[in-house]
């Protein structure tokens, strides 16, 4: 008999698991899901949408993508048709979206197939498999939910071996019932077994319009309001409806990021940073559901340029968040001089500074320096996604250059500066050369990302608009929002200008 595998709580309580991936924010993690709906209702027009979109890594409405390579079998189509449909959604059918229209059935080489073909394209992350009937067999089990458990099982391991997304399209059977997820075709041992499940259904079949019903482990459960264009064969998002619609994690995002631009590193209890950073209670957090938040926004934090571990010190759990880009220890710099002979100004102005002065939050503006600057990272408005960096880089000066100074460094201060060199994409002597002559050029990078936020709020807006044409809304209140965009215009209209001096 093989022993249990165990694991005490408080063990437990203390490992920093990494957080579950996904591939459409806040709708799509890795793991299996399952896409229902009635025959002939646009099923694999949205699933062919959603390949595309994650193949590129363009927004799914205004949910997030992130960029994979992508397997789509479509089992009851031809290549023909396949081609078809992607001339009607694109011109521009991206390389790293793949089709097959015959596989083997589940148990009997469909695994290996995927398997083999996750081998040659290891950075494949989605996997559609149209539809679940086609790869499944007659089977003599007597019991229908053990038969479909087992069968889900097979596809949910294959999931969770390869940290892929697998999602299965799927119909609804005949009966209609108050809950969506009733209506799924099967046994419960199907939607059960999965991570995700999604219903679109239609109140009556001639319309235009549909709701996408979302439930999962993950995910919080939402519905979503979608419109079938005949003209384009995309869903267009009409409205979501969030059952959880908080807007206090990048709000508690920010706040740290805020904290940790005035120091560097910080251990402390749950309740000790959250009476730094949220002080008056306004966030209505308590310890608990502080350090749960900053346990599901690990990956967030480290896109941010913070770092976060938990251990425990004389029986207090301690969060310890550290900021990647931390300012060198000041004695150490001023220990590490550049050649004062070559240079007529006081010995304390020449000395290597791999530190950051940090940016304010929107609506703020960086202060220039002669050291590396930026608007993100840390410091990045919390009501932006992407990231709009300023770098200090080096002037292009056509002199030839004959004088050499020999600079020595401890390998922390080296590893710094490379770094800070990399990251304004120069040379270590170009960026030490730059810092120390106080010559700047500002390099705009992410707003590319940025472009797409604003691209869709635009849509969003769209959306009210016709929304308010066909009489379904009264009144759209934009104050709050025409504020934030005419605040983001200054932002970057003063980047451009720092840009062109």
């Amino acid at each position: 008999m093989k022993k249990l595998n165990t694991i005490d709580a408080d063990t437990l309580q203390a490992i920093a698991y990494e957080p579950i991936s996904f591939l459409v924010d806040d709708l799509l993690p890795q793991g299996l899901h399952l896409l229902a709906g009635a025959p002939k209702i646009g099923k694999s027009w949205l699933a062919l949408w959603l390949c595309l979109r994650v193949a590129r890594g363009e927004p799914l409405w205004n949910f997030p993508t992130h960029s994979c390579e992508v397997l789509y079998l479509c089992l009851e189509d031809s290549f023909q048709r396949i081609q078809s449909r992607l001339f009607d959604l694109t011109e521009d059918a991206p390389p790293t979206l793949h089709f097959a229209v015959m596989a083997e059935h589940l148990h009997s080489g469909l695994v290996e197939q995927i398997e083999q073909f996750l081998q040659e394209h290891p950075a494949t992350g989605l996997v559609v498999i149209d539809t679940l009937q086609r790869i499944r067999t007659m089977s003599n089990d007597a019991n229908p939910y053990a038969n479909d458990y087992r069968d889900i099982g097979v596809l949910k391991a294959l999931a969770d071996r390869h940290h892929i997304a697998v999602l299965l399209i799927h119909h609804l059977r005949k009966l209609g019932d108050d809950d969506p997820m009733n209506m799924i075709s099967g046994t419960t041992g199907l939607s059960g077994a999965t991570d995700s499940n999604f219903v679109l259904r239609k109140s009556k079949r001639r319309e235009n319009t549909a709701t996408l019903y979302c439930t999962g482990r993950d995910i919080a459960y939402r519905e979503l309001s979608l419109e079938f264009s005949g003209e384009t064969h995309i869903w267009n998002l009409l409205a979501d409806e969030c059952e959880q619609a908080d807007g206090s994690h990048g709000r508690i995002l920010a706040l740290l990021s805020t904290l940790l631009q005035e120091e560097a590193e910080i251990c402390a209890p749950a309740k000790v940073l959250l009476k730094k950073i949220d002080p008056a209670g306004m966030e209505g957090l308590t310890p608990n559901s502080f350090s749960h938040q900053i346990r599901k926004s690990v990956d967030a934090l480290r896109h941010s340029g913070i770092s976060v571990s938990f251990r425990k010190s004389n029986g207090e759990r301690l969060i310890c968040l550290h900021r990647a880009d931390g300012v060198d220890d000041p004695a150490a710099a001023k220990s590490v001089p550049i050649d004062p002979v070559s240079d007529n100004r006081p010995a304390e102005e020449n000395t290597v500074r791999a530190g950051a002065t940090n940016s304010s939050h929107l609506g703020g503006q960086a202060e220039p320096s002669s050291d590396f600057v930026g608007l993100g990272a840390a410091g990045r408005p919390a009501i932006l996604r992407a990231e709009a960096r300023t770098h200090f880089t080096e002037v292009s000066v056509k002199q030839k250059k004959e004088k050499r100074i020999t600079l020595r460094l401890t390998p922390e201060q080296y590893e710094k500066i490379r770094f800070k060199a990399e990251t304004a994409h120069m040379s270590i002597g170009a960026y030490v050369r730059a810092t120390a002559l106080k010559h700047r050029v500002v390099v705009i990078d992410g707003l590319e990302e940025i472009t797409h936020e604003l691209k869709g709020i635009g849509r969003s807006i769209n959306q009210l608009a016709v929304l308010s044409n066909m009489g379904r809304i009264k009144e759209i209140h934009l104050g709050e929002v025409w504020q934030i965009l005419s605040r983001i215009y200054l932002i970057l209209q003063k980047l451009t200008e720092q840009e062109k001096r």
